[in-house]
């Protein structure tokens, strides 16, 4: 992503992070697959999504081109499996629970490319436990943004104990 390379990105998470994120990566012209397990919250961050990037059009941050451009690359998709399979890369925005997170990773990993880098948004767990989750530990970063994402230019990234240059590249 950050070579301009990967241009699928999937979030997991609807939240208030999840939706920012997803609003980053769409005005950036990244093709944007954003998940949850919970059906309502897809349509409330779908609808949070539309009525921030309105604000941008409104403020003359976006044009009428690019405003149009970025909620068209935007996938909505309650299913794990179809979420991920084609992802380039995966950012994490779930509940800061190392339960939560462990699980997740174990049942997205059947469905990843073994090129798929995957991130987390924690700001408070550790970046090399969540990577040994992952089972993929070398492809495995954490990237904490701030609230909201498409205001705050301000990313923090995290690299684990077996984190390779490669990802962190």
């Amino acid at each position: 992503m950050v070579d301009g390379t990967s241009k699928n990105l999937t979030v997991i998470g609807a939240g208030t992070m999840g939706r920012g994120i997803a609003h980053v990566g769409l005005v950036s012209g990244i093709h944007i697959c954003l998940h949850d397990s919970i059906p309502e919250s897809l349509k409330a961050a779908e609808a949070a999504i539309q009525k921030s990037m309105g604000r941008a059009l409104q403020k003359g941050k976006l044009s009428d081109e690019e405003h149009s451009a970025s909620l068209q690359r935007l996938r909505i998709d309650s299913s794990l499996e179809s979420s991920v399979h084609e992802a380039d890369f995966v950012i994490e925005a779930v509940p800061e629970s190392t339960d939560i997170k462990e699980s997740l990773y174990r049942n997205m990993a059947p469905f990843l490319s073994q090129d798929t880098i995957l991130a987390s948004n924690t700001s408070s767990l550790s970046i090399t436990e969540l990577g040994g989750f992952s089972g993929r530990a070398d492809r495995f970063v954490g990237l904490h943004f701030f609230n909201p994402p498409y205001v705050l230019k301000l990313l923090e990234i995290i690299y684990g104990a077996s984190t390779s240059p490669e990802t962190m590249a």
